[in-house]
């Protein structure tokens, strides 16, 4: 079974013929696991009488932080799965990486003060060791007992 044919066959057909500064697409991008679906939002569309460009901030979901957000060119020669997106759905989307993204800021924020309170731990015993002259502690040397006897 072609399953090429069986989604073309299924699917609803919309076409987008024109991107302006400030619409919202969503794009399919094949990854190590399959395929992804980036939100974007036109930021520039470059003409120079020849050849085309679109500039775009793309937003995903991301394992490692829950969001990733890149900045995108492409040009006349790429071949683009780009696909209608409506306002709300952008929006929903958003909406749920900015609550990833608040969260990831507020995880740095708790390391952060540890690591700063760790910090001052160490200043604090540099300070108490130095204020009598970082002395060694007192101890004998010698042979150790035998264990067996």
């Amino acid at each position: 079974m072609d399953t090429k044919h069986l989604v073309k066959a299924s699917a609803t057909a919309i076409t987008i013929t024109t991107l302006r500064e400030g619409d919202v697409y969503k794009r399919l991008e094949k990854d190590y696991s399959g395929y992804k679906i980036n939100f974007g939002i036109v930021t520039s569309v470059l003409f120079n009488g020849e050849d085309a460009a679109i500039t775009a901030v793309e937003y995903s979901s991301n394992y490692s932080d829950g969001y990733k957000i890149d900045s995108k060119v492409f040009g006349g020669d790429v071949e683009l799965l780009i696909f209608h997106a409506t306002k709300e759905e952008i929006e929903s989307h958003l909406a749920d990486l900015k609550r990833s993204a608040n969260a990831a800021v507020s995880k740095a924020e708790k390391e952060l003060e540890a690591r700063v309170k760790a910090a001052g731990e160490l200043d604090r015993a540099y300070a108490i060791a130095a204020s009598k002259g970082l002395t060694e502690a007192e101890y004998v040397r010698g042979e150790l007992a035998s264990v067996n006897g």
